[in-house]
């Protein structure tokens, strides 16, 4: 495999396209001492390869994104961050409760507005939400270090700042899936009196 060039870039970017949000990309490639960030050479050196690599996959609805970021006003859910640059928002993306790569589709309910760094710690399972309340719940694998309370953790137990409309809350079904799929259990406790 190694004797033909880029060929075993090309299949990691498959597996990983195929399995897992682009998010963990990079922290998966690193851990197997794989560098994404060198140019990927065509396997064939035409364009067929490249059709036949990607025919495979369900295609993305490219209107999720800006659906998913006015629903939450182009704010973090988690955390409220809203940065912009003129009149582009920077740093909010649209994340998938329920992976794209697993089946998960492209609606509303199925989204959050997550700044970077939440999606990247949704995306690794640090914190899920809780599905009748739609309270943020960290994983007590998730160690905060010397910020504690202070960091990421202050926002265990609190409810995600909402949607415009009540019927692009997360959706129960997909909540489920990541919590099992993805969520990093045992949940920490909440304190109701202070959430």
């Amino acid at each position: 495999m190694r004797s033909v060039p880029g060929l075993l870039k090309a299949v990691a970017m498959r597996v990983l396209e195929a399995n897992f949000p682009s998010t963990l990309h990079p922290d998966i490639a690193a851990s197997v001492g794989l560098d994404l960030d060198r140019p990927l050479t065509s396997v064939a050196g035409d364009a067929a390869t490249h059709a036949e690599h990607t025919s495979g996959r369900r295609r993305r609805d490219p209107g999720f994104r800006e659906r998913v970021l006015r629903a939450y006003e182009y704010r973090c859910c988690v955390c409220g961050f809203d940065m912009r640059l003129g009149h582009t928002s920077a740093g909010i993306e649209a994340a998938h409760i329920h992976w794209h790569q697993f089946g998960g589709p492209d609606v509303e309910p199925n989204g959050l507005a997550l700044c970077a760094l939440h999606h990247k710690l949704f995306d690794l399972g640090a914190f899920t939400i809780e599905p009748a309340e739609h309270r943020i719940l960290f994983s007590q694998h998730a160690i905060a270090g010397n910020r504690g309370e202070e960091g990421e953790l202050r926002y265990h137990g609190r409810r995600l700042l909402a949607p415009q409309q009540s019927d692009m809350l997360p959706a129960r079904e997909y909540l489920s899936w990541n919590q099992t799929s993805i969520f990093k259990k045992p949940a920490r406790a909440v304190d109701r009196a202070t959430a």
